[in-house]
This record gives structure tokens, sequence and C-alpha cells, in this order.
């Protein structure tokens, strides 16, 4: 179904054996060595996109939903800080596209964002994102008043695979940021829970 196949004998048993060893993967004191792999891994990726290894960071998550809670979380404290302290104002909003994965609703709502301020925004027939569309609703939002915690990206839809075009993403967050004077900067979520296996096949030569 989908993207998941079924579970091979050799990675149920990978699960299996650590699990009777030491079930609390939590905290350094009870799972370093999961900790050491985890900077590693993290390394690993960074190298693949481009980014410097020694200084990227990440973690391991429960799946692609929970790399969205994650990076709409950070997103958050950034447009509204101590949010986790004091609670998520009403006027915090998600742009999307329509296209993105369903886990950008889910994740609103269990953030305190919630759903409905989610703003979906058309795409074009090759499941990419219409930056002109987004720039549109940019606008009025901030004009609105609202925070904008986050525009995720597709970098590869389940669907169809559809890619965002990330930088003219970021360029456009960028320049809206000067032009209105924001006071914070709106995150820009990369959703590659997919298209991140391509990144092996950036110096590959046909």
């Amino acid at each position: 179904m989908n993207v998941v196949t079924c579970s091979s004998i050799a990675s149920i048993i990978g699960v299996l054996l650590p699990a009777i060893y030491n079930p609390n993967l939590v905290t350094d004191e009870t799972a370093q060595g999961i900790m050491v792999d985890e900077s590693r891994v993290a390394a690993m990726a960074a190298a693949l996109i481009g980014y410097d290894p020694e200084t990227s960071a990440g973690l391991f998550t429960f799946g692609g939903t929970g790399t969205n809670l994650y990076g709409v979380k950070i997103a958050l404290e950034k447009a509204c800080p101590c949010a986790m302290e004091t609670g998520v104002r009403g006027n915090a909003v998600v742009l999307a596209s329509e296209q993105c994965h369903y886990s950008r609703l889910n994740v609103a709502g269990w953030l305190g964002i919630g759903e409905k301020n989610v703003v979906e925004i058309p795409s074009h027939p090759g499941n990419d994102m219409r930056l002109d569309l987004l720039e549109q609703e940019v606008r009025r939002l901030i004009k609105e008043g609202k925070r904008i915690a986050a525009i995720i990206a597709s970098m590869g839809t389940t669907d169809a695979f559809g890619i965002d075009d990330l930088e003219a993403i970021v360029h456009l967050r960028d320049r809206l940021v000067e032009e209105f004077a924001l006071d914070y900067r709106p995150h820009v979520r990369a959703d590659a829970v997919i298209g991140w296996a391509w990144s092996v096949f950036d110096d590959y030569s046909r």
C-alpha cells in the first residue's frame, strides 16, 4: 500500500532484539548508542544534499508525519516565540500546496494552530505549487496580521512526485520579510520524506 512494503524478516529481527535488550531509547543515559547513530545518520543525510555534516543536525522520528510535526513545531517557535511555554496565539498560519501530504492538517491540529489555519495553495498540472498564488496569499495574510509559522514545500509528493521550487520559495520569503519589515522569518519546511532518496544520484553520470 502506497510506499510501504511488507517488513522483511531481517528488519523485524532488527527491531525485536534491541527492544528486548533496552526498550527505553528516550535519553542519553539509557540509549547513548542510538544518540550516536542518530548524529551519524544526520551527518550522512546532510552530506548527500550538500550541507556541512560537521555542523548539521537531525533526529529520528516515527515517520513522515513526525518529520512534519517537528518541522512545523520549530517553525511555530520562530513565528510565535515561547509557544511551548505560554501556548499558541490565534494568529499563526501554515501555507502548503494542495498536493502537500495530508499530515499538514494533522500537524496543525496537534500543535494548536488549527486545521482551518492551513492555507492551501493551488498547484500547476505538474503538481508543483503556484508561486504567484503563494505570494498573493502571503501578502494577504501579513496584511491581516497573521504570523506565518511555516511554508511547507514538497520535495516529492507521495502520489505523483510533485516537486516545489524550493529556491524560489526561499527567495520569495526573504523578499517579503524585507518588504514588510517582519520581526521574524517564516520557516520554510522542505518535506523530502520521499524525494530525499534521489539525492544519492546527485553526481550520477548517465
